[in-house]
């Protein structure tokens, strides 16, 4: 369920612009071909937990490149939290999760 709190909405829009970046230029994913696009961001209420819903295209080892991110998933958010230090004041717990090509969030 997503709030109608207008810092949640830009909370979700800077992780989702700043995970991009850091997917782009570094390599927490272990994949020659194939492209990781982040389709959606959801934060609590609390701003304590953030939800990032990846898509792979072009690639079929999905399980290897998923247990490759969670095992980086520290490093990542340190990462994001020094490109994000300046315009929040909370550093969300990310989960990342695997959208289906049917889901709907």
């Amino acid at each position: 369920m997503k709030f109608n709190n207008k810092k949640i909405i830009n909370l979700e829009k800077i992780i989702q612009y700043e995970l991009m970046k850091i997917f782009s230029n570094y390599q927490f994913y272990k994949t020659r071909n194939g492209i990781i696009t982040i389709t959606d961001v959801i934060v609590t209420k609390g701003l304590e937990y953030a939800k990032v819903y990846i898509s792979f295209y072009g690639t079929y080892d999905i399980n290897l490149i998923m247990n490759n991110i969670n095992k980086c998933k520290k490093n990542i958010r340190f990462i994001l939290a020094k490109r994000i230090k300046n315009k929040v004041r909370i550093i969300p717990d990310i989960m990342f999760l695997q959208k289906k090509e049917n889901q709907i969030i």
